[in-house]
């Protein structure tokens, strides 16, 4: 019997019992058995003298490899078992149908690969590609990690409801160099903004709510997004905000030691202090609105975190309303440089905030074109709060630039030559209380008083002309220094807050009369009268 057929033996049963679970050859023609024997995993492979696979791997393998081959190819059936064995390790159909070649076959190439290099597969140079980008990619993203390092946490605030970078209960932590907001559910970082990009801090007590509250707003920027820009090209900041007597309980965690620290303020504990130390934590100056700075002259009904009075003034941007804060720092809208302050009504007036133009932008002008700046609108604010923003305004000029050679901005003008055509010549505007109105009684009280005292001091005209003289010359400097002060613009009536023009009884009753003539189609009598 051959090597082919001793694998099927039988028990004492009678029975033909089997000792490999596959087979890989068909039986020789010498057995009588219809179905075919299962072969010993040390059997050789009975085939076909092609061998394709074989001849393929031997045309290309090194010198002495070859040379090792040959020897193994002349012993006899030893072209067929190699052949095979080429054909099952390269992935290769089985020869004949055999259910077990694929899982076997899966099996071995699994275990090959964890042993022998990828040039050993028949897509070894494929494999190599791949791996050598997989390398690249792996050092890469170790650099990257590297570069990126966060370092050791700061200190965590748990549950805080966010407003930017995004708006979500989420957990902040504060690392070495970076900002974190993870989700506390899932564990997901949602956004991460690194230190260095941070540049103002500010901790602002939020208006319009009926519990003191408190506002945490950190920029990137001093200057603002111009135009619409998406959520990645935009400047990151941070906004989120805590009341100022806990309503709840509010956890965070600080890191001091080699284990972390969970801290816990109950209910009606002051949050101040953790806000504090978590700006604190960004290596920022704390910058923070004083009521002695500012003061708003419409407190509200809403309860307000500054007890000395809230440092700023409600406005609106384009359609969004917000708070203007003022400080030493400067001015800040919370929802998101010199100043004019302009009211047709004087019921509310706008704020309007100029800054210079960038350095691209004025690399555009020509020689003798001036720089028109970026300029921002605040409406809709309370005409009570034109003087306190004039104030501060005055006292704060310092922060406002000049151009070279130029005086410092003057900040409080707002006129243009189409105001020209609006103005008054005549001396009086029907009695309303303007400051021409008043200076020019003034001017007739005192030309009175000069003739009253040329009256009483005519036979002292012998005192000598040049003392007359002198005294013309002080008059006319004094009366230069009023025309002066008569043309500056915050001196007018109407600048003042609340001001309103005001109209004569004579002119309101005329005008009354002619608006009900209208309205009850009066005929005009007193033509008819000079007609009759």
């Amino acid at each position: 019997m051959s090597k082919m057929n001793v694998a099927a033996k039988s028990d004492r049963s009678g029975r033909r019992q089997s000792q490999t679970p596959f087979v890989i050859s068909p039986p020789s023609s010498a057995t009588r058995s219809t179905r075919p024997a299962p072969i010993h995993a040390s059997a050789t492979c009975n085939m076909s003298p092609s061998t394709p696979f074989l001849d393929a791997v031997s045309a290309t393998l090194p010198t002495n490899l070859s040379d090792s081959l040959a020897s193994l190819r002349s012993q006899p059936e030893g072209d067929q078992t190699l052949d095979c064995l080429i054909r099952f390790l390269a992935g290769g159909d089985s020869p004949y149908p055999e259910p077990t070649w694929p899982d076997k076959q899966r099996e071995a190439l699994s275990a090959l690969g964890g042993l022998t290099s990828a040039a050993t597969n028949g897509n070894g140079l494929k494999r190599q590609r791949e791996q050598d980008a997989n390398a690249d990619l792996e050092s890469d993203s170790d650099s990257k990690r590297q570069k990126t390092d966060d370092g050791p946490p700061q200190l965590t605030l748990h549950a805080i409801s966010t407003t930017s970078p995004i708006r979500k209960k989420l957990d902040i932590t504060v690392y070495k160099s970076c900002v974190k907001f993870v989700n506390a559910a899932s564990g997901a970082t949602e956004a991460s903004i690194p230190l260095s990009d941070l540049t103002r801090a500010f901790l602002l007590p939020t208006r319009g709510k009926m519990k003191a509250h408190w506002t945490v707003v950190v920029l990137a920027s001093d200057v603002p997004d111009r135009g619409k820009k998406s959520a990645a090209a935009a400047a990151p900041q941070i906004i989120f905000g805590l009341d100022a007597a806990a309503s709840s309980a509010v956890k965070y965690t600080t890191y001091s030691g080699s284990t972390p620290e969970v801290n816990t303020l109950k209910g009606g504990a002051p949050t101040r202090g953790v806000l504090l130390d978590f700006i604190s934590r960004l290596g920022l100056e704390l910058l923070e609105p004083q009521a002695s700075i500012f003061r708003s002259a419409c407190v509200g009904m809403a309860a307000n975190a500054s007890e000395d009075g809230v440092p700023g003034v409600e406005a609106y941007r384009a359609a969004k309303a917000g708070t203007l804060w003022f400080g030493s720092f400067g001015s800040l809208l919370s929802k998101d440089d010199g100043l004019r302050v302009v009211s047709a009504t004087g019921r509310t007036c706008t704020v309007l905030l100029t800054r210079k133009s960038p350095a691209e932008d004025l690399a555009l002008l020509e020689a003798d074109e001036a720089d028109p700046g970026i300029e921002t609108t605040f409406s809709m604010v309370d005409g009570k709060e034109q003087e306190g923003i004039n104030k501060w305004v005055r006292e704060h000029r310092n922060l406002f630039g000049k151009e070279k050679g130029e005086a410092a901005l003057n900040v409080q003008d707002d006129s243009d030559e189409e105001d020209e055509d609006f103005e008054v010549e005549s001396e009086s505007d029907g009695g309303s209380p303007s400051a021409s109105s008043g200076d020019s009684r003034g001017d007739e009280s005192g030309s009175d008083d000069a003739e009253d005292s040329d009256g009483e001091g005519g036979g002292d005209q012998d005192r000598g002309g040049d003392e007359d003289g002198e005294g013309d010359e002080d008059g006319e400097g004094d009366e230069e220094e009023e025309e002066e002060e008569e043309l500056r613009p915050e001196n007018h009536p109407l600048m003042r807050p609340g001001a309103m023009p005001r109209m004569s009884r004579a002119a309101i009753d005329m005008a009354a009369a002619m608006v009900m003539g209208d309205m009850l189609d009066e005929d005009d009598d007193g033509e008819d009268e000079l007609e009759d």
